[in-house]
């Protein structure tokens, strides 16, 4: 049936219940991680992770742009909803606040084959047992689709102004490795030894610092934020110690 790109906006949220310990000392930073996925709860694109508001506390703001490529057969067949996940960043562990899930056939303009203006709409957020209390708070963000086309566009996630793809990045790499070709013959010329640092050593290896496989696939390197982009919450990052959170 097609294939259509949904430009989304995650705006901001407002009075989110605060999760930490001690709520009326500690505040929130607060991040969302963004994603489309069916009533199983399984993936159907990658997961975006909002940056986070350390200043908004319950009431954060992002303004995050992410735009997904959907498939329209398997968002009917599937019953595929955007799920956006809140959450706050804590050093022991990231904690849970609640989620956003729209069926992508709900948002207004789905069924129109031509793209359609910008929407806007809030949505209370639950728990993520599925049930809404009073004080779990709103999100707001705006979204608007794209003309429907006949053949899958490249696999692309945009984010921002930049649009990367999902899992080849052979251009990237392409210019990594002639800058670092650069930077090593620059190196060398001034007697300065490539493998100086694990760093150096890794690119001018031909490895990739950044984590990613040039193939492809994603490498198991740690995420130096001690955010977990499947959605998962890590604390191996952070020492187990609750008096360092941020205080008001």
């Amino acid at each position: 049936m097609g294939y259509r790109a949904l430009e989304l906006v995650i705006q901001s949220a407002q009075g989110l219940r605060n999760v930490h310990n001690a709520p009326q000392l500690r505040k929130m930073n607060p991040f969302a991680l963004v994603s489309i996925r069916d009533n199983n709860n399984n993936l159907h694109s990658s997961e975006e992770q909002t940056p986070i508001d350390s200043e908004g506390n319950t009431n954060p703001k992002w303004n995050f742009h992410v735009t997904f490529n959907i498939d329209i057969t398997r968002v009917k067949e599937n019953h595929l909803a955007l799920v956006v996940k809140l959450k706050s960043r804590r050093i022991t562990g990231n904690r849970d606040v609640g989620e956003v899930r729209v069926l992508i056939t709900e948002l207004e303009g789905f069924g129109d084959a031509n793209a359609v203006a910008e929407r806007h709409m809030s949505k209370n957020v639950v728990n993520l047992d599925g049930t809404s209390q009073q004080g779990e708070g709103t999100l707001n963000f705006s979204y608007k689709f794209g003309n429907t086309v006949q053949h899958p566009p490249a696999s692309t996630v945009k984010i921002g102004n930049y649009a990367t793809p999902n899992v080849q990045r052979s251009t990237a790499r392409r210019l990594v490795d002639k800058l670092t070709g650069e930077l090593g013959t620059a190196l060398v010329s001034v007697g300065v030894p490539l493998a100086t640092t694990p760093a150096l050593g890794a690119i001018f290896s031909g490895a990739d610092p950044s984590g990613v496989d040039p193939s492809g696939t994603e490498s198991s390197a740690a995420d130096p934020s001690g955010v977990d982009l499947s959605g998962a919450d890590s604390s191996a990052n952070y020492p187990d110690d609750d008096d360092d959170e941020e205080a008001y």
